[in-house]
């Protein structure tokens, strides 16, 4: 039975995204489906913004340990600004038209498989019939079961890493990856930190050293 793609891709994240380049390599027809934003969590919420944020006062650290070097004034707005520039402003269009002018289909829509023999999937009010599918929709965080955390303004690692404004004071729940990057970054600004963590050390994913110098 013909179909109207070789492949649907949903979800253009880093995983998304290297099967979709690949694929287009490999000549197949190739259509992208995202709701947000092409290029996904870690080049505009996570990675990226993260660790653009963290170099500055990293450097600002380094050189106040150093004698005979004054402590690098820190400049917020240069510093936000910068990081804006790294996530694009949050706009992908350029992405979106460099995967267009390969030969995808991109759709910016929540998708639904919908079907099988073949594959249908719906997508921005479009009916798409592809040989094979492929779901690389990666993953939300969770806000915990805390009691009274409706009542308080609570930021994911969405609100930390676009953040306009460091806040005087923040409690961060969670002590991995994530919860210690921010934590060092704005304890680093000036803010003051509270890092709550339930289990019995920082980054425990990683070896027990790592968690023990960040501590």
């Amino acid at each position: 039975m013909a179909v109207d793609f070789d492949v649907v891709v949903i979800g253009a994240g880093p995983g998304g995204e290297t099967v979709t380049g690949r694929l287009l390599d490999a000549g197949l027809r190739v259509a992208l489906v995202e709701r947000e934003l092409v290029g996904g969590e870690c080049a505009y919420w996570a990675c990226v913004p993260s660790k653009t944020l963290l170099r500055s006062p990293e450097v600002g650290a380094e050189a106040a340990a150093v004698a005979g070097v004054s402590e690098p004034v820190r400049e917020w707005p240069a510093l936000r600004d910068y990081r804006d520039d790294m996530i694009r402003g949050l706009d992908d269009t350029a992405q979106v038209r460099a995967y267009r002018e390969r030969g995808a289909t991109v759709l910016r829509a929540d998708a639904r498989v919908t079907g099988r023999d073949p594959w249908v999937v719906e997508a921005g009010g479009e009916r798409l019939t592809t040989a094979n599918v492929v779901v690389a929709t990666g993953s939300e965080p969770v806000r915990p079961p805390v009691e009274g955390l409706e009542d308080v303004e609570v930021w994911t690692n969405r609100e930390a890493t676009t953040l306009r404004e460091i806040p005087e004071r923040a409690l961060l729940i969670g002590g991995s990856a994530v919860g210690v990057e921010m934590g060092q970054f704005l304890a680093r600004m000036g803010c003051s930190v509270v890092l709550v963590q339930r289990g019995p050390r920082l980054l425990g994913r990683e070896e027990a050293r790592a968690g023990e110098l960040i501590a």
